[in-house]
């Protein structure tokens, strides 16, 4: 049975007899037993005065007051008043505004039978308030299908529960890109544990855009959609507070946890758990600090499957975020963020580019220099051991000139053919990278480029190291070229030689938690006065459904340098529709600090940036990879932004300008030469809290301070245009020598011979002085040492808004040294190694 109320409740079923009610009289000091009431503007009783009363807000609302409601499930839909009632069911829930006064309030709810005692419906603001609840599986549960939840709960007491408050309902769809800030508040509310004292004080409350239940209202639903039932989404700004809230009682011996993260979601794919919790004001009455946070669950749900994440576990756990603000839970105001998980373990498939960790993840533009070197993962992380193919050549075994050892065969004619003079001896090691059919292929990286088509016999060989051995491998990348400690070169012959790309490409994995503690009893850490802030990467091209971007990675640091600071590797949201995966990626970042950003595809045309939960005094720097020669160009607010004057690098402009966090929000620019690093390309910009920026990628090419051109599809075909490809003397030729930097001795003209001083590089292009020194120069800049960069005229390297005069001298003495020591080829190897043999290491330090 039960009880089924609404806003105009005017039919009561008690028998099989019926009365109709048409005056809103109260219903109280009564004792309900298995019965039912209905009313419904739907039903047959539809007749436009019956319509009328159901909607009419001028009439007084049904109240129903002071009874005892004995296994009668009681739904109560808005504006109807329930005031100090007994129920011993479960209550379907419409909230209310909490205003007094409330229109749910002083009841007594126990229903432990029942999957919750409340299941709440709400919106904005709405919510329940004022009331206990006891003996449930779970106190209060948000999980409805229809509608934005939102919500609030004010001023309850909920006891003896094994979750008290569980929130996983309906938030904006991230698909459409819908930002609608949302958020669920708790205040005001003691929450006490089991009698045993065990129990979930609240569970991490986290959306979905489309959650599988009936039409609405539908209290109590499954989870999010997938297909063949539909599509849902991640939303992109939603959170939580929690204020002036008790959580009392609870026990860890027990099994008792005031907060706890990623645990009881219904058919949860972990990739939502990332939405912050607010904190202030928290009173812990008999909890221990170990019984306060429990981050244990392990992340989940990597597959190609639907609700799967591709390659990794979804990034819901290794982005969760609880913010302290006033220090109520950590003694001092802070953060709480995850620790790093399954970074070094073995993926759960076989990559066809042969990685074996989710280091190994981490995208090319990242992990090589400028010339295709690479630059070492770090040492002293805990990373695996073994996970290659290896062998070693049999001590019985004999090349075809009869000397012990195996011959290297290559293809000829279809027929294996050794090569004279390539073989390897008894007992050397053999590094793979396949086994077909008894051939061993090698791997040119170890041994050279001499055999990257050399194979040898499978039976000539002892297998010395195989993947399937090790459930923990260390990654291809650094099994080939290792480990390095902060500011050192590897020592792989192609490892970077470029000062700027000294390993290691990072230090710690996971997020930023420079001056954090790791809290084993919380399994996660303890941040005091750190500014942990969400940064959503929003991928906003048509096809932001249909193709992948990812692995993302965000790499943050607080020395304003291109690499070298905490790894976090993004894979995206769960699939929950065939072949369609949104490419949002919320990120854990930190105000003050700078975050650079690398896609694994080529860049996306339409970026937006989210810095959310932050006050707009905080800001963050990002540098993101975009690699190519177009302009990136910013908008705020949906208009126009102009990047920072001045600071837009091109051959005659060498300078970096250094981008602090308290510049106004969208300031950037974009540098397609690459100062910093030697690798083109590189966005640079300030995003400050509360606030997002959009990026797009233009048509336009910054050539020189003077010189801007167009690359339109067909522009080539107007004489009259600025287009990159069209034909004459200031076309295609004069700016690709623009474009990569090239000195006219370095440019042949058919029919004309070398191009003469003036042609390309003029005043009508760039400055005299500038022109003067491209005219003695007898190599492309792109090609060109960093340090030589800096002796061309106006070159400024790195500047600040204070620009550090002492730094520019040093650089600036430095390339005069090279320029007069007749230095100008970089050849394969740093300028620093080129002269270790004339001044020695220590000497030109």
């Amino acid at each position: 049975g039960g009880v089924g109320l609404n806003g105009a409740a005017r039919r009561q079923w008690s028998s099989p007899l019926t009365f109709d009610v048409d005056v809103m009289l109260p219903m109280n000091d009564n004792a309900f037993t298995a019965t039912q009431g209905v009313g419904s503007p739907n039903d047959e009783y539809n007749a436009p005065q019956h319509r009328e009363k159901f909607v009419n807000a001028a009439l007084e609302p049904f109240v129903l007051q002071d009874n005892f409601l004995v296994r009668a499930h009681l739904t109560a839909l808005s504006p109807m008043v329930v005031r100090g009632n007994i129920i011993t069911a479960s209550v379907r829930l419409q909230g209310g505004p909490l205003a007094n006064p409330a229109p749910f309030v002083h009841n007594v709810i126990n229903a432990p039978d029942d999957p919750a005692c409340i299941f709440m419906m709400s919106s904005g603001d709405h919510g329940v308030s004022d009331n206990v609840v006891f003996g449930c599986r779970v106190g209060i549960g948000f999980r409805q299908s229809g509608g934005l939840a939102e919500g609030a709960v004010r001023r309850m007491r909920i006891l003896d529960c094994d979750i008290g408050i569980q929130y996983f309902a309906r938030g904006p769809d991230g698909m459409r890109h819908d930002s609608t800030p949302t958020k669920f508040v708790v205040s005001d509310t003691v929450l006490y544990a089991k009698s045993n004292r065990g129990g979930i004080g609240m569970t991490n409350p986290k959306v979905h855009s489309h959650m599988l239940g009936e039409p609405a209202p539908d209290w109590w639903t499954a989870g999010a959609r997938s297909f063949t039932l539909g599509h849902s989404s991640i939303s992109i700004d939603f959170h939580s507070e929690v204020a002036r809230t008790t959580f009392a009682g609870y026990e860890k011996a027990a099994g008792g946890v005031a907060f706890a993260m990623g645990e009881a979601a219904p058919a949860d794919t972990s990739d939502a758990d990332f939405h912050p919790l607010i904190l202030s004001s928290l009173t812990f009455d008999g909890v221990a600090e170990d019984s306060r946070i429990r981050a244990s669950a392990p992340t989940k749900a990597s597959g190609m499957d639907l609700r799967q994440c591709l390659q990794i576990d979804c990034d819901g756990l290794r982005n969760m975020l609880l913010v302290d603000t006033d220090g109520s839970l950590l003694s001092q105001p802070g953060t709480v963020v995850p620790r790093p998980q399954k970074f070094f373990d073995k993926l759960s498939y076989i990559d066809p580019f042969g990685a074996s960790t989710m280091e190994d993840l981490i995208p090319f533009p990242q992990r090589f220099d400028r010339f295709g070197r690479a630059i070492p993962f770090p040492a002293g992380v805990d990373h695996g051991t073994g996970g290659g193919l290896e062998y070693v050549c049999n001590q019985q075994s004999f090349t075809a000139e009869g000397v012990a050892g195996c011959d290297v065969l290559f293809m000829g004619a279809g027929v294996w053919v050794p090569q004279p003079g390539l073989a390897l001896g008894a007992g050397d090691r053999i590094v793979a990278i396949r086994n077909d059919g008894g051939m061993v292929r090698l791997d040119p990286l170890h041994h050279g480029w001499a055999l990257a088509a050399g194979w040898v016999r499978a039976a000539d060989c002892n297998l010395t190291q195989d993947p399937a051995w090790t459930e923990k491998p260390e990654s291809q990348h650094a099994r080939r070229y290792g480990r390095v400690e902060v500011g050192q070169f590897g020592a792989h012959p192609n490892a970077s030689r470029v000062d700027a790309t000294k390993g290691p490409v990072y230090t710690v994995p996971g997020v930023w938690r420079k001056g954090c503690t790791f809290d084993s009893d919380w399994s996660a850490y303890r941040c005091p006065n750190a500014k942990h802030r969400p940064l959503v990467i929003e991928v906003m091209d048509f096809s932001h459904l249909d193709r992948r971007w990812a692995p993302v990675t965000v790499e943050v640091n607080d020395k304003w340098a291109p690499q070298g600071g905490a790894m976090n590797v993004l894979t995206g949201p769960a699939m929950m529709w065939p072949g369609k995966r949104l490419q949002t990626f919320h990120a854990l970042g930190h105000a003050g600090m700078r975050h650079n950003i690398y896609f694994s595809a080529d860049p996306p045309k339409h970026i937006r940036l989210h810095m959310l939960n932050a006050d707009r005094a905080e800001g963050m720097v990002v540098c993101i990879y975009y690699g190519v020669p177009n302009s990136v160009v910013a908008y705020v607010d949906g208009k126009r932004k102009a990047p920072l004057g001045g600071a837009t690098p091109t051959w005659d402009n060498v300078v970096l300008q250094k981008l602090t966090p308290d510049m106004p929000h969208g300031t950037y620019y974009y540098d397609r030469i690459g100062v910093e690093t030697g690798r083109p390309g590189y966005l640079y910009a300030v995003i400050r809290g509360g606030q997002t920026i959009d990026f797009k990628i233009s048509h336009k090419i910054v050539l020189t301070t003077k010189v801007e051109v167009t690359s339109d599809w067909g522009g080539w075909n107007d004489a009259q245009s600025d287009n990159f490809f069209k034909s004459g003397i200031d076309g295609l030729v004069r700016n690709i020598a623009l474009l990569v930097g090239v000195p006219p001795s370095r440019v042949s003209i058919l029919g004309e011979g070398t191009a003469q001083k003036g042609l390309f590089w003029n005043e009508d292009t760039t400055s005299k002085d500038f022109a003067e020194w491209m005219w003695a120069q007898n190599q492309s800049m792109d090609q060109m040492p960093l340090e030589q960069w800096l002796t061309a005229p106006a070159a400024k390297g790195l500047a600040s808004a204070a620009v550090d005069r002492a730094n520019s001298s040093v650089l600036l003495q430095r390339s005069q040294f090279f320029a007069a020591a007749g230095v100008h080829h970089p050849g394969e190897r740093s300028l620093l190694q080129r002269f270790e043999g004339s001044v020695g290491r220590r000497s030109w330090h």
